[in-house]
């Protein structure tokens, strides 16, 4: 059917396209027809991004000033919940406001893309595995944070949120947050699938004493790709030594635009790191209070609680999802290093194995990294770095926790253990 026909990366990317334009995320437009297509920088989403930006801005100066208001400072619940909103509405702010700084980078990021597939060639396949992958990622999450949202206001969640417009704007912040990170893990996943096409075909000449490309229907064996200030350009060869330039470019060309994107989103993932962090947090500490039985800084109704858990496994499914995307493509482009190397060895061509051994040097020192700003890396090994930094805040908050007033007993939990290790002789209590 022609409604489902992709023909190019821009088919992939509507879904969130369309999704991004309604929150103000996308201040350009696609135009053109099928397989020329292309972003243009629009002024009216451009506006309409800076309004939304504008408004997030002032909705967060209200609640700031709301707080001011609250009576019941001791509650614990109420002091993280206001932390938690605050660390979403400065990320929001940001990530709009980042994306109206750096959307020429996200027009150059999809322009070098598209320009790549069209070289690379038979991409229908992976267009139509993308935009599977795209439509059901966003089905699970509109059903998972539209079925909280629907739990929380049949069990009196405008209660719980304070009121509606309050409501709303949380909501607002999760799909903001939800369009980020789908942008960035797939596009990164994206990155992923070209490096390895590109280390299957040089796979494919390992085994070859000379450099050859077995399967012709695949790639064009007279055409190359000519890297000219970054403009692809075809021109028709024959010899061996230039068709491995040409894999050689692609893999640079690829390296440069994973390079873009680090550049374009590393401060995205690290607010983005940073929110999920602080929810976290919050919300394992919450669990442990519901545990322990606590009475201070204890949930009142089940149905929140059962809320804050399932937000709570929403962050770590996101931050695992990105994570993995990072790690993963990572791995692809590092990988290349190891086939041609295997490729020095079985190649018999002097010029072709010195080519290998310039670009093995180059490999050695052009590693694919995804960072939040240079902070730390986006690896498993920040999986287990928040996993102490997590343990670390949990043991400090509930020694806060311990500090308070016991409401039934109207003493403090640190005078109760000093009565009770008294009478027991254990620990002596010295008078003055």
């Amino acid at each position: 059917m022609k409604v489902f026909k992709v023909l190019d990366i821009y088919s992939v990317a509507k879904p969130l396209y369309y999704l991004s334009k309604l929150l103000g995320l996308a201040p350009f437009v696609i135009e053109g027809k099928s397989e020329s297509r292309r972003l243009r920088l629009s002024c009216v989403t451009f506006l309409y991004s800076l309004f939304m930006l504008i408004t997030l801005v002032a909705r967060q100066l209200l609640f700031v000033r709301d707080l001011y208001t609250i009576d019941n400072v001791e509650s614990v619940l109420q002091t993280a919940s206001a932390i938690e909103e605050i660390t979403s509405n400065v990320a929001v702010c940001v990530f709009f406001l980042l994306n109206l700084i750096n959307r020429r980078k996200v027009y150059q990021i999809f322009f070098k893309l598209a320009t790549l597939d069209k070289i690379l060639g038979g991409m229908c396949a992976t267009y139509k595995q993308s935009l599977l992958s795209v439509i059901g990622q966003m089905c699970f999450h509109f059903i998972f944070l539209g079925s909280l949202g629907i739990i929380s206001v049949s069990n009196g969640g405008f209660n719980v949120y304070g009121d509606l417009f309050r409501f709303i704007s949380i909501g607002s912040n999760f799909l903001v947050v939800l369009v980020v990170d789908l942008e960035i893990t797939n596009l990164v996943f994206t990155l992923k699938q070209r490096f390895c096409i590109v280390n299957s075909r040089f796979s494919e000449c390992i085994g070859k004493t000379n450099f050859e490309i077995p399967n012709p229907k695949r790639w064009d064996n007279t055409s190359i790709l000519y890297m000219d200030n970054s403009v692809p350009k075809f021109i028709h060869v024959k010899s061996s030594l230039l068709k491995l330039k040409n894999l050689t470019d692609l893999h640079d060309f690829l390296c440069d635009v994973s390079a873009l994107v680090n550049s374009t989103y590393s401060v995205h993932m690290l607010f983005d790191v940073m929110l999920k962090f602080v929810a976290i947090i919050f919300n394992v500490y919450f669990r442990l209070l519901r545990v322990l039985n606590y009475d201070r800084g204890r949930y009142e109704d089940n149905v929140y609680e059962g809320i804050m858990a399932a937000v709570l496994s929403w962050n770590v499914l996101q931050l695992t999802a990105l994570v993995w995307a990072c790690q993963s493509a990572s791995e692809e482009a590092n990988r290349t290093a190891a086939i041609v190397h295997k490729l020095i060895s079985n190649t018999s061509d002097i010029e072709v194995k010195e080519e290998l051994k310039i670009f093995s040097l180059k490999l050695l020192h052009r590693k694919v990294q995804f960072t939040a700003c240079g902070f730390f890396p986006l690896d498993f090994t920040l999986l287990h770095s928040i996993t102490g930094a997590v343990t670390t805040y949990l043991v400090i908050l509930i020694q806060f926790q311990l500090s308070f007033t016991v409401p039934s007993q109207n003493i403090t939990v640190t005078m109760a253990l000093q009565e009770a290790t008294s009478s027991s002789g254990v620990t002596p209590i010295m008078h003055p």
